[in-house]
């Protein structure tokens, strides 16, 4: 059960990380402001693929990759 909980932690971690990366800048592709959901972008490869590389390009930006890479909790 830890490791479930510990699991589901690292998620919300790294999806509210990934938000907020993409709403920043000056033409943000996901607004705070929009609420067009993610759920058609994340079944398209292309718009998938630039979503990843937009957040992850903030976070090397900021010298924070590692963040977004999965916790290595003990199991």
């Amino acid at each position: 059960m830890a490791h479930a909980v510990e699991r589901l932690r690292d998620l919300v971690r790294r999806s509210l990380l990934a938000r907020i990366c993409l709403a920043t800048g000056d033409t943000p592709l996901w607004p705070l402001g929009a609420d067009t959901g993610v759920d058609a972008a994340m079944v398209d490869d292309f718009r998938r693929k630039s979503l990843r590389e937009a957040w992850r390009g903030t976070l090397s930006g900021i010298d924070a990759v590692a963040s977004a890479n999965a916790s290595s909790s003990p199991g």
